[in-house]
C-alpha cells in the first residue's frame, strides 16, 4: 500500500477560493449502477479534507474524522503483508450500494476528496488519523505484488466542493478499470456530463484490437485492466520504453540551443524561451507579475513527461510567491504528451498548442493519452489521460458554480452516442481545474489556490 497520501494522483486540484470553504453548502451524489454487479456487490466509500482527513458513512451521511481505530476489518495476508497496522486490518468506511438510502450519499463542503468505488469487495485502505504525523490514509499500490487490493477491481471520482463552485471530475490518471459517468446540474439550467461511452469488454476489445507497439502492454487481459504507461514496468528506468520520448526532447533541446521557442499559454501569456547551457530560460511577453521568469532545469526524461513530475513539477527559481515554473512546466508537459512542439515551426513564429486538431499528429506521443480521447471512446473527447489534461481544458473536470446535484452512472453512458469534443475558447483566460497548472495560474490572477488536499499555494 501507499503510504499516508500527501498527493492524489500525482497531481493538485488548481482551485482558487474566494472564502471560507465550509460555507459551501451540502451536494447530493446520486449512484446509478449501469454495470454488470448487483448493487450488493458495488461498495463505496467517500473520503476527503474538512479540516483534517475525514471520511463520509454512506448509510448516514455523518461525517467522520479519520482515526486508527476505524481500522476493524480482516484484510488478506499477501506474502506475509500484514499492512501499516502489522494486523491486516483496515478501515471499515465502504457501504454497499444496496444499503445507501435512496443510493444517494449528501457530500459536504470538502477538499481533496475521493469517492471510491470497488467491485466484489470493499477496498482496503488503512486510516492513520485526522491530523499529526502520519495522517490521511494508506491508499491502494497495485505496482505492490503484496497489495492486499490486488485483485480488487476499481473506480473514483474526485471532487472538492467549495463556495465557488464544485469541481469534480473522473480520472484515467493512474489507470482504467471500469467505464464511468458522471452527470452535474446547477442554478441557472447548468448541465455537463463527462465519462466513457462504451461497455468494458468494447472499451478492452478496442485496446486489444487497436493499439499496438511500446503501450500494448498497457492492458491486462487477465484482471481487464489498462494502466497509464508510467505504472507498467516497461516505461520505467531499464524498461523496454524508458527513452520512449527521449528523441523527440533532444530534437526539441537542440533546435532551442539556437533559435527561440515562442509559444501562446493562454492566460498566462505568450512565452519566449531558448537552452541555456541545459536549462531551457522562458520570458513571459505579454503579463508581468514580478518576476517574470520561468525554467525547466534540464530535459525531462520519459517518466517524467508521462507522469508530470520531477523537472515538470519543481520549483526551479524558489521564488517566495510565485510559481511561474510551474505554469511553463505544465503546458511544456502537455505539449509533449500531445506532441504538439512543431519543429518545422519557421523561427519566431507563435506556437499555438490549444489546437487539438494537431494533436497526436506524429510519433512519439502518449498513445494511452491518445485513447482516452477519441470520440468513439469519451463524451465529448474529454478525459483525464495524464496529469496536466486540463490544460487548454481537454480534462474531464466539470466546475458547475452553483451545483445543485451530481450522478455518477457506475459503468458509463455505454448505451449513448458518441460525440465530438465541443471547442474550446482557448483564446480567452481559463484555469486548470485540476493539476500543479492551476497554482501557478492563479498567482497570475493574484487569487488563491488550493492543492488536493487542501493546503492553501500562495
Amino acid at each position: 500500500m501507499l503510504p499516508s497520501v500527501k498527493t492524489i494522483s500525482g497531481f493538485l486540484f488548481g482551485l482558487c477560493v474566494a472564502s471560507a470553504l465550509y460555507a459551501q453548502s451540502t451536494l447530493p451524489y446520486t449512484f446509478v449502477n449501469h454495470s454488470s454487479y448487483p448493487d450488493d456487490q458495488v461498495y463505496i466509500a467517500v473520503i476527503g479534507i474538512i479540516g483534517g482527513h475525514v471520511w463520509i458513512d454512506g448509510e448516514t451521511g455523518e461525517v467522520h474524522q479519520m482515526n486508527v481505530n476505524d481500522n476493524t476489518v480482516q484484510g488478506p495476508v499477501i506474502n506475509g503483508n500484514k499492512g501499516p497496522g502489522g494486523n491486516a486490518l483496515y478501515a471499515d468506511c465502504f457501504t454497499k450500494l444496496s444499503e445507501i438510502p435512496n443510493k444517494t450519499i449528501p457530500v459536504p463542503a470538502i477538499e481533496g476528496s475521493r469517492i471510491l468505488i470497488s467491485f466484489g469487495s470493499q477496498l482496503y485502505l488503512y486510516f492513520f488519523g485526522y491530523s499529526g504525523d502520519p495522517s490521511g490514509y494508506a491508499a491502494p499500490n497495485l505496482a505492490n505484488s503484496t497489495d492486499p487490493n490486488q485483485g480488487i477491481r476499481y473506480e473514483m471520482i474526485e471532487l472538492t466542493n467549495a463556495p465557488n463552485g464544485l469541481w469534480t471530475n473522473t480520472t484515467r490518471v493512474d489507470s482504467y478499470h471500469y467505464p464511468m459517468g458522471l452527470e452535474v446540474w446547477g442554478a441557472n439550467g447548468f448541465y455537463k456530463k463527462t465519462g466513457e461511452i462504451l461497455s468494458h469488454e468494447s472499451i478492452l476489445a478496442k485496446w486489444k484490437n487497436e493499439i499496438h507497439g511500446a503501450f500494448e502492454g498497457c492492458l491486462n487481459e487477465k484482471e481487464g485492466v489498462i494502466m497509464a504507461p508510467s505504472k507498467t514496468s516497461a516505461f520505467q528506468s531499464g524498461g523496454a520504453q524508458a527513452d520512449y520520448f527521449k528523441s523527440y526532447v533532444d530534437a526539441i533541446w537542440s533546435k532551442y540551443a539556437s533559435e527561440d521557442l515562442i509559444f501562446n499559454s493562454g492566460a498566462a501569456g505568450i512565452w519566449k524561451g531558448r537552452v541555456e547551457g541545459e536549462t531551457f530560460v522562458f520570458h513571459n511577453q505579454t503579463n508581468f507579475f514580478g518576476n517574470a521568469t520561468a525554467k525547466i532545469s534540464r530535459r525531462p526524461k520519459t517518466l517524467e513527461v508521462l507522469e508530470g513530475n520531477g523537472v515538470l513539477s519543481e520549483d526551479v527559481q524558489k521564488i517566495p510567491g510565485q510559481t511561474l515554473d510551474l505554469v511553463v512546466q505544465a503546458q511544456f508537459c502537455a505539449a509533449l504528451n500531445r506532441h504538439i512542439i512543431d519543429l518545422n515551426a519557421t523561427a519566431g513564429t507563435t506556437q499555438d498548442w490549444s489546437d487539438s486538431t494537431k494533436f497526436f499528429k506524429a510519433e512519439p506521443y502518449n498513445v494511452y493519452v491518445q485513447f482516452w480521447h477519441r470520440a468513439d471512446i469519451s463524451w465529448e473527447q474529454s478525459s483525464y489521460g495524464f496529469c496536466y489534461d486540463d490544460v487548454f481544458e481537454y480534462s474531464s473536470t466539470i466546475n458547475a458554480p452553483s451545483a445543485t446535484n451530481a450522478t455518477v452512472t457506475i459503468g458509463g453512458f455505454y448505451t449513448e452516442p458518441s460525440a465530438l469534443r465541443t471547442p474550446r475558447n482557448t483564446k480567452v483566460s481559463y484555469t486548470p481545474t485540476c493539476s500543479r497548472a492551476g497554482a501557478a495560474i492563479q498567482y497570475l490572477r493574484h487569487t488563491n489556490s488550493y492543492n488536493i488536499q487542501g493546503r492553501i499555494l500562495k
